[in-house]
């Protein structure tokens, strides 16, 4: 089927015109566009153009400015009757306005049960709670190669972190710690997730609490030997 508005051209079954074709939407559109055009060339009187910009001297033609500024209670009735408004008698107070632990029990047993919980929330559950919330549950498939490497090499020096089980560092969790009193950390990267200036921001991180880091990137476990050399030098296990 045809276009209805004549250019001859196809358009799909069930509709009569192709998009913008319709002559009405056409003339719609002209018509809009000339009194667009014609509103840009009104005239303003001069006196409006000096009173517009006066009013936006020194401000930010996107800006909004609050209606009561510069206003006072004796100026302004509205601003009268707002602060009336708040200090309406029925109004309902808060039940505790003007009193304290020594003249009501109430405001005792709350203040009491407040510094109750607060002993509670000790410093090892707030520990926890962080593990909690930054650990995985359990090391990746990479990560398990390499503590596998580390213990067919170093069996007694470091241990997995994966769960913070044994440091949590300014809210991260590195992977693998020195647990012979070295402050000396691993950390497994893979490519995927990780960019190589990520190396330099975690080592400066760790640095910063009095431990260094050994960055071991995924395409690293291509060569062992290489790997478990760089993992002694890192040890100073020579």
């Amino acid at each position: 089927m045809n276009c209805e508005c004549g250019c001859g051209k196809i358009v799909n079954s069930g509709k009569r015109f192709i998009l913008g074709h319709n002559a009405k939407m056409k003339e719609g559109r002209q018509r809009m566009s000339s009194l667009g055009s014609l509103s840009k060339d009104i005239p303003r009187p001069s006196e409006v153009k000096v009173k517009i910009s006066k009013g936006m001297e020194g401000k930010n033609k996107y800006s909004r400015i609050a209606w009561n500024k510069g206003l006072t209670k004796e100026t302004d009735e509205r601003v009268k009757k707002n602060g009336e408004s708040r200090n309406h008698p029925n109004l309902v107070p808060a039940w505790n306005k003007g009193l304290t632990k020594e003249t009501d029990e109430r405001v005792l047993r709350g203040t009491e049960n407040m510094e109750l919980s607060r002993a509670k929330w000790s410093d090892e559950k707030k520990k926890e709670v962080v593990r909690k919330i930054l650990v995985k549950t359990n090391p990746n498939k990479e990560e398990c190669i390499v503590l596998d490497i580390i213990k067919s090499i170093l069996p007694e020096e470091y241990k997995i972190n994966t769960k913070g089980e044994i440091i949590v560092l300014g809210r991260k969790v590195p992977d693998f710690v020195n647990v012979n009193g070295k402050k000396k950390l691993i950390e497994f990267f893979g490519e995927y997730y990780h960019k190589p200036e990520d190396e330099l921001n975690r080592t400066e991180f760790f640095k910063k609490f009095g431990w260094d880091t050994l960055v071991i990137w995924g395409k690293e476990l291509r060569n062992l030997g290489r790997l478990k050399e760089k993992i002694l030098v890192f040890t100073e296990v020579y």
